[in-house]
């Protein structure tokens, strides 16, 4: 982990450095812990596979690279984007 950028409703983001699928720098969006903040996590992951299908690039979505539960965490990983979208509109 380099360093947390940012917190919410059902969890935080942290940049990473993925050693294993090409060594890149990625988001991982970690949900709280407990039973419905994973659901919730889980289901994001599942809409977002569903989504992009085949092709991620076709509709302009941050491509989701991984998603797993660890330690009842789920876990998401992400493609390392410059900033929140969310802050940046406020």
């Amino acid at each position: 982990m380099d360093k947390v950028i940012d917190s919410g409703a059902f969890g935080q983001v942290v940049k990473c450095f993925d050693m294993k699928e090409g060594a890149r720098d990625v988001a991982i969006k970690i949900s709280k812990y407990g039973k419905h903040d994973t659901d919730n996590a889980s289901q994001e992951a599942k809409l977002l596979k569903k989504i992009m299908g085949n092709n991620p690039d076709t509709w302009g979505l941050v491509k989701m690279y991984d998603s797993f539960y660890f330690r009842h965490f789920f876990i998401i990983v992400f493609e390392l984007l410059d900033m929140n979208l969310y802050k940046y509109i406020k």
